[in-house]
């Protein structure tokens, strides 16, 4: 057998590893020679030959495989694939199944003593952070200590959120991937810069929703059923049948988004020309859980969406890979990381400044600020605004805007005092002294 480089040579011995079900290793070669016993650096325009090929092997073959469980989230179709392109063997699906089972039930099984550990992690968690709060339940359904879920409030968390961040709490889980069974739960809010602030995390392996919460509202501080709750828009888009086209769901958007009702009923007639039995069911779904127009005031946040816990979850995604205690680590050096703030200039952080600048050139190009016959009124000494922007995110509108200049005053002054710089360093101050 001839090769023409050294790449087509260790190809054909891995796919030899592979059928034979042995452990080759390429060790360090001559110029001229090349062994199966190491990674060999030869030169490419020479032609490679095999001069002594022994086959004869003491171990035993192996059955392990690194491939899927490098990778538990490869799709069976996937190896079915590998296996033709790389090895020349069609195998089943049902075949590539059980080969995929059998290697993550023996992930599994390699994890189950992580969870022996979660009272030891809880001790070590409570000795360094002080005043944190962590509760790791057992399933009463076993005789045996069955691990069931974990809680973990950190006390510079807690205190960040109460004396900083608005009050807004998005909760959201996520399914733990690879061998691991459960969810996790997360509660973030939004800190002054309109960025992700973790508040509490949960670790479970059934549904313990209601319990989460619960656990929420003691820590925080938030009174029986809080202030209403709101529903993301973008998983209510999914769920209904009728809104399928992008330009209904344009129209869908732009009722979520309406700042009054008088917008809301203006938008939701013009789905209904498009579609009456998807303005029909927006009716039907509450409006006031998703719609800007029925929000109360009081949060200073107009989202419709739940973006931020979306957010986390992708940011944590290689961590929801490993093991309870290992995932929890991951997801703790995440929350004490300190943000660069010192950098920052001005009053106003600078997310809420450009959306301040976005504001600002609204009050250039829009007509209907210019018309006598708008009705829109503003008073500056209430900020207040009859499009009700004002009053739900507590950043003037571009209405507010044209009559802030009009009269001379300073942008600044009429923020609020959440969207300062002085209160995000708050939070900040109180994640160093904890960590």
């Amino acid at each position: 057998m001839a090769f023409r480089d050294s790449r087509q040579f260790k190809k054909a011995l891995v796919k030899y590893g592979f059928k034979t079900k042995r452990h080759i290793l390429f060790a360090m070669d001559e110029k001229k020679r090349v062994r199966d016993t190491c990674s060999w650096e030869a030169c490419k325009s020479e032609w490679f030959k095999v001069v002594t090929f022994i086959d004869e092997h003491c171990c035993l073959p192996r059955r392990d495989n690194k491939l899927i469980k490098d990778n538990p989230t490869w799709k069976v179709e996937l190896i079915k694939k590998a296996m033709l392109k790389d090895m020349l063997v069609d195998v089943s699906i049902a075949k590539c199944k059980r080969a995929k089972s059998i290697v993550l039930n023996a992930a599994l099984d390699a994890m189950r003593g992580k969870y022996k550990r979660v009272y030891g992690y809880r001790e070590e968690l409570l000795r360094s952070n002080t005043g944190s709060i962590v509760v790791v339940c057992l399933n009463p359904d076993f005789v045996d200590r069955v691990f069931e879920r974990l809680y973990v409030c950190f006390d510079a968390c807690k205190k960040g959120f109460l004396a900083s961040c608005r009050r807004l709490i998005g909760l959201d889980g996520c399914w733990f991937k690879g061998a691991n069974n459960g969810q996790l739960l997360c509660a973030i809010a939004r800190d002054a810069n309109n960025q992700m602030y973790h508040a509490s995390v949960a670790t479970k392996t059934y549904d313990s929703r209601y319990w989460f919460i619960g656990r929420l509202q003691k820590d925080l501080n938030i009174n029986v059923g809080g202030e209403g709750w709101n529903v993301c828009k973008s998983h209510l888009c999914q769920l209904e049948e009728e809104i399928h086209r992008k330009d209904l769901q344009n129209l869908w958007w732009g009722c979520a988004k309406a700042l009054c009702r008088i917008f809301f009923n203006l938008r939701r007639a013009r789905l209904g020309q498009e579609t009456p039995d998807g303005a029909r069911d927006t009716m039907n779904t509450c409006p006031q859980h998703w719609s800007r127009a029925f929000f109360k005031v009081g949060s200073n946040c107009d989202s419709v969406d739940n973006n931020l816990c979306e957010s986390f979850n992708n940011s944590i995604m290689e961590a929801r890979f490993y093991p309870v205690i290992s995932m929890n680590e991951v997801i703790r050096k995440n929350v004490i990381r300190r943000k660069v703030i010192d950098k920052w200039l001005g009053t106003i952080c600078p997310n809420i400044f450009k959306k301040l600048k976005v504001l600002q050139l609204l009050c250039v190009t829009r007509k209907d600020l210019k018309c006598k016959k708008n009705k829109i009124k503003v008073n500056l000494d209430q900020r207040i605004c009859t499009c009700r922007y004002w009053q739900l995110s507590r950043l003037p509108c571009c209405h507010a805007i044209s009559c802030i200049y009009k009269v001379s005053k300073a942008l600044d002054d009429f923020v609020a005092p959440c969207f300062s710089i002085m209160n995000t360093r708050r939070p900040m101050d109180m994640y160093c002294n904890q960590s």
